[in-house]
């Protein structure tokens, strides 16, 4: 019953935010009496920072495994499809919009706790890309720069996209992607 009270909860929070959403809200949502809830959660928060850990562990499981298929590709192409992969994900996976929705805005006092999650997120798939970084300077695929800046900077570059995906929809995220990919590209390639 928790992992449906769970599905239940991310589609309502995504939709109406942590504020606009009730107890109430969620057990209706699965035919039950808000009571029922407290069986399973300690309350609101539980239940948010729950879908929280939840939305982080699937997207981090995503990553893992796009990038063990990408790993042998070349450079310029895996870091590419991780990219297009954060747009095709936000548009079909309701853990990914609710995940970067509560790490761009958490909650004011659930703010220390969702941002402690969040760089460790954040922290985890750093070291994934990293050892793409660290291959593709062992196969002269870096301008000489240090893998550890160019993830840095592709980080950054991740982040914008994911930002753009929440605040400015798929149109400008695609226009944004293309310039920012051809500069970020010419900018750490041979």
């Amino acid at each position: 019953m928790s992992t449906v009270l769970k599905e239940a909860a991310l589609h309502i929070f995504s939709q109406y935010g942590y504020e606009g959403t009730s107890l109430s809200q969620i057990a209706d949502q699965v035919g039950l009496k808000k009571q029922s809830i407290y069986a399973h959660f300690k309350g609101k928060d539980d239940l948010f920072l729950q879908v929280v850990r939840d939305s982080y562990c699937i997207e981090l499981d995503r990553i893992t495994a796009l990038i063990s298929d990408i790993a042998e590709l070349p450079l310029q192409e895996s870091l590419f499809k991780m990219l297009r992969s954060y747009i095709d994900s936000f548009q079909n996976s309701s853990h990914l919009r609710f995940y970067l929705r509560v790490s761009f805005y958490p909650p004011p006092h659930l703010y220390d706790e969702i941002n402690g999650y969040s760089n460790d997120h954040v922290d985890r798939i750093s070291e994934l890309w990293l050892q793409l970084f660290k291959r593709a300077a062992e196969n002269g695929e870096l301008a000489g720069l240090d893998p550890e800046v160019a993830n840095m900077a592709y980080s950054s570059l991740v982040d914008s996209i994911c930002l753009e995906l929440v605040y400015g929809g798929s149109e400008r995220t695609e226009r944004r992607l293309k310039a920012a990919w051809y500069v970020y590209w010419k900018g750490i390639s041979n």
